[in-house]
């Protein structure tokens, strides 16, 4: 399966992301994330791979995960988080001089019900469908072109996906560590766990917030509602015991990862110029549009 062929189905998702999926999360929320992941994104990627005669459990790495390895995942995600986090804070401080930054459209949870049904939807069900289009399709293509390759540009795609400016540079960061966890366990459920904990610690930090402001939390993301001097400062010593923690258990889980045997992959280095990336231009194109005429 070529780099252009994926660079096009990648497109049309991202496409039919910010038309129908931005008019059906209009009409509502909720509904309109179930018929996104669903209908936008993990049906099309099955097709995508039964079309072009591709057995999706062996290509995606559907397989077993360690048992021993989902601490070192979890943890690594969580650590990861809070330096995320801190990637989109200093992007939101700095951009907010030059533009105006409009709050992110998940209303935060007022009660435990909320937070359950987000739980599923919103950590679930992206963790899911995403990991099949974005770790389980997009990575794989790319690994022809070496793994290093692959990863930062399935993460940099990630970022794209998102539609989401003021969080770009850390979804590109986050979408670098759940590509590099699905290559070192050889599994995309690593993939999913940790998309999942993502999310969900930041629903569950930001339902926190809400109930200890009495309900009075506007929707924005977790961490990132009012950018100042003294805020950054803040977050850059929170954010200093997680790094270090981040890189302790990245070296752990390196040492427990070293011998698995990973799938095969017949590398071409020489596929995949410039003309087969005309869909990622055209795909930066549309984020820039929608960034500036929201939908």
């Amino acid at each position: 399966m070529g780099i252009k062929k994926v660079n096009i189905f990648y497109l049309i998702v991202l496409l039919l992301f910010a038309t129908v999926g931005s008019i059906v999360q209009r009409w509502n929320l909720m509904y309109g994330l179930i018929i996104t992941e669903v209908g936008l994104v993990l049906i099309p990627s099955l097709i995508f791979l039964f079309v072009n005669n591709v057995k999706p459990a062996a290509f995606m790495r559907v397989k077993r995960l360690r048992l021993s390895l989902i601490p070192y995942v979890v943890g690594i995600i969580i650590s990861g988080w809070f330096i995320a986090e801190y990637i989109g804070i200093v992007n939101v401080f700095f951009l907010s001089k030059f533009i105006n930054i409009h709050p992110q459209p998940l209303p935060p949870p007022q009660n435990a019900a909320d937070l359950a049904l987000e739980l599923i939807i919103v950590a679930g069900l992206a963790a899911i469908c995403e990991e099949v289009l974005m770790r389980g399709v997009i990575f794989r293509a790319y690994e022809r072109k070496g793994e290093v390759y692959a990863i930062i540009m399935s993460g940099f795609l990630f970022a794209l996906l998102h539609l989401n400016p003021t969080n770009f540079f850390s979804i590109w960061f986050l979408g670098i560590v759940l590509a590099y966890l699905v290559y070192r366990t050889d599994s995309i459920f690593s993939g999913m766990i940790a998309h999942f904990t993502n999310n969900g610690l930041a629903l569950i930090i930001l339902y926190l917030v809400t109930v200890m402001s009495g309900g009075e939390v506007p929707p924005v993301e977790a961490g990132q509602a009012a950018v100042t001097p003294d805020v950054l400062l803040a977050w850059t010593i929170i954010v200093i015991p997680f790094t270090i923690l981040f890189m302790f258990l990245l070296r752990g889980f390196n040492r427990h990862t070293v011998s698995i045997q990973r799938a095969e992959v017949q590398y071409n280095t020489s596929e995949g110029g410039i003309s087969d990336y005309w869909p990622v231009a055209v795909a930066a194109i549309v984020y820039i549009i929608h960034f500036m005429i929201p939908m």
